[in-house]
């Protein structure tokens, strides 16, 4: 028998934000963050799920150079990702809901 696959957010992937005043550069967010491992993408923060505790995740967290095209199309200072469970049926309820989709999964 299948788990629940019910399309749902699960949690947060990562968050994303320009840093407009250019902190990351000059070191003052870096010491705030230096308990925490360094990544590819920024840094991780590992938590436990309280539903599988035997399972580590992690929430990535990462400032952008002022400019940068990584959020485009959109025009905001901040990006969230989220985790989900069942994407493609996220994807359907989001299209049904009215949301533009612009990419793939």
């Amino acid at each position: 028998m299948m788990g629940d696959m019910t399309p749902k957010v699960t949690g947060i992937e990562g968050i994303f934000l320009f840093d407009r005043k250019n902190l990351w550069k000059q070191g003052k967010v870096r010491k705030k963050t230096r308990d925490s491992p360094s990544i590819d993408y920024g840094y991780a923060f590992e938590f436990t799920d309280a539903n599988r505790p035997g399972e580590i995740n992690d929430i990535r967290w990462r400032p952008f150079k002022d400019g940068t095209d990584y959020f485009k199309p959109s025009e905001k200072e901040i990006m969230i990702n989220y985790r989900v469970q069942n994407p493609e049926g996220s994807v359907k309820k989001l299209r049904e809901n009215g949301v533009t989709i612009l990419d793939n999964i």
